[in-house]
């Protein structure tokens, strides 16, 4: 539920119940003050959030960040302007030329720069991007929290919520979704797509307690 619709829903629900006399209304009046500063004090209460939540509520709340991210995502959307072959010479052939068409066709259906701009946004709030490769060649934008990424089965989460090898993760040979949770699924390196913000390799600890290095890049937004 949007804020709007929040505290419309309070306004009305607490002035219609308790608002008959003056002294009600000035009750309803701070009763509707209390619950929005609880609702407004829960989104940014950083403790009971993990980082991947707080990244977001940064985007959605905060001006500046929103703002900021927002330009960002523009600039890169706009600064596609068309598809091209490389090294060509001095003029294309008539396949080059059919091929630059054909792809000109396909970027506009699949509204490419629209795509674009949606990466920029991920990068530059979570600092990774992962996709998931469809058998008929599409794709799926999978949620930051839920998604972690292994050298082995090994490592993965076991019934008693351990895991399995100590050493440091280096590569990402499977992404997990939903690891330890109800329709867990693991796909192979073929099978999804990483994009990081930042290719500079840094120990990160995954969410499930692991090590890793050179796997995940770091948010922007973590120095925020």
């Amino acid at each position: 539920m949007g804020i709007k619709s929040f505290i419309k829903q309070k306004f009305f629900a607490t002035i219609g119940s308790r608002a008959s006399t003056p002294t009600d209304k000035v009750t309803a009046s701070k009763t509707i003050t209390n619950d929005l500063l609880g609702y407004l004090l829960g989104l940014s209460d950083f403790s009971n959030l993990d980082e991947d939540e707080i990244y977001e509520q940064l985007y959605i709340w905060e001006p500046e960040i929103g703002g900021a991210i927002d330009r960002m995502s523009t600039m890169v959307g706009e600064s596609y302007k068309y598809p091209y072959v490389k090294d060509v010479g001095e003029t294309m052939d008539d396949i080059e030329e059919k091929m630059i068409k054909d792809a000109i066709k396909i970027s506009d259906e699949v509204d490419i720069r629209h795509y674009f701009e949606i990466f920029a946004e991920i990068l530059e709030m979570h600092g990774n991007l992962y996709l998931e490769i469809k058998d008929d060649m599409s794709f799926e934008i999978l949620p930051n929290k839920y998604v972690t990424l292994v050298d082995s089965r090994d490592r993965l989460i076991n019934s008693a919520g351990t895991t399995f090898a100590d050493n440091i993760i280096t590569k990402c040979n499977f992404l997990v979704l939903y690891e330890g949770m109800t329709g867990q699924k693991i796909l192979p390196k073929d099978k999804f797509i990483h994009i990081k913000y930042k290719d500079t390799p840094i120990f990160v600890t995954d969410t499930r307690g692991r090590s890793t290095y050179g796997v995940y890049s770091s948010s922007p937004l973590h120095r925020t």
